[in-house]
């Protein structure tokens, strides 16, 4: 596949990569996807189906699997996996970016850059009360879709025992103005009750209780949803303090109940860990003279040429992130058109 002024870099292959560079593809134009990972798929390839009962949750997994499965009838997407862009030069035309990976080193021109750098999960031992690393039977959200996906059932890390209580705490990493997350993930709840629903599916007895400042609607029926949802578990209206291990591997808690602090414990806890900028995001920002959102995400700077899909952009869904990268391939068209 030629390189040049009329192909468009794109970088990462998460969902909204993927998404992009298959409708720039089926307009004739042709990318150049570059992944840092050996694979593509992006944080979401990793994710399980959460369909109870054989009915589909629209958590949006599979959406994932069937980008991949189309991506190979694009002969006009060329991938460079394992992958880094070591500079972007501007040119009068378009730019030219240095590759540096497993294929070597190589220059490439293009006419755009659609940069689809998504997200990092938060890393809950940034706060040390979680006492993430030392307590077992403590998991992120982001494991537990892992751990479904590979085994189909929960297990506990400490013994392999299958949780008979398991507790989920919303919020962490998300709206934390001290650490620089003000803003609401937007995915946290959505995906943690999906998942409720989908262990209580998997193993109907599983006692589940979520920690929670409030919930985030998702979905056209979820006001419908929200009565059953009160029913099926336990709700307690606060973020604990304290957590350490307590009898059994068990995961402890300090929460106020009624005026009066009271200990709980749960098999297993999971943090529904919010999504934070990549550590890429910086040096984007430097090599393509970008602005940042007051949450540090990027901005494009799509006048000239630079555009910013997914994720990248700000907490995102999977779905949000395939109909975002439509919207942004269009303008990519456009500017590439006018460019001529």
């Amino acid at each position: 596949m030629a390189q040049n002024r009329d192909s468009i870099l794109v970088v990462g292959s998460g969902v909204a990569g993927l998404s992009a560079s298959m409708s720039l593809a089926r307009q004739g134009y042709n990318c150049i996807l570059v992944e840092k990972a050996g694979s593509l798929g992006g944080h979401a390839a990793g994710y399980t189906c959460k369909a109870i009962n054989g009915k589909c949750q629209k958590c949006g997994a599979c959406l994932v699997d069937d980008l991949l499965a189309r991506f190979g009838d694009f002969p006009e997407i060329q991938v460079f996996l394992e992958t880094r862009i070591d500079r972007i030069e501007r040119k009068k035309k378009g730019f030219t970016a240095s590759l540096n990976g497993k294929y070597g080193l190589k220059d490439i021109n293009c006419g755009a850059i659609l940069l689809a750098t998504g997200f990092k999960p938060f890393d809950p031992n940034e706060k040390s009360n979680l006492c993430f690393s030392s307590i077992p039977n403590m998991i992120t959200a982001v494991e537990l879709e892992a751990m479904l996906r590979d085994k189909e059932l929960p297990y506990r890390p400490s013994d392999g025992r299958q949780p008979e209580t398991i507790a989920f705490v919303q919020c962490v990493g998300s709206r934390d103005p001290k650490r620089g997350h003000p803003y609401c993930s937007q995915v946290c709840c959505g995906y943690a009750l999906r998942m409720a629903g989908r262990l209580r599916d998997l193993a109907p007895k599983t006692k589940i209780t979520f920690f929670f400042m409030d919930i985030q609607t998702f979905g056209r029926s979820f006001s419908q949803r929200w009565a059953s949802l009160q029913q099926d578990f336990i709700w307690i209206n606060e973020i604990p303090g304290d957590y350490f291990v307590s009898d059994g591997d068990r995961v402890g808690v300090s929460v106020e109940v009624e005026d009066e602090i009271v200990d709980l414990s749960f098999d297993m806890m999971v943090l529904s860990v919010g999504m934070t900028p990549t550590d890429d995001q910086l040096t984007y920002q430097q090599m393509l003279d970008l602005s940042m959102s007051s949450e540090g995400f990027m901005l494009p700077d799509e006048d000239r040429g630079v555009f910013v899909v997914g994720s990248a952009s700000g907490p995102m869904s999977i779905e949000k992130s395939i109909t975002d990268a439509a919207g942004s391939a269009t303008r990519v068209i456009a500017y590439m058109e006018g460019a001529r």
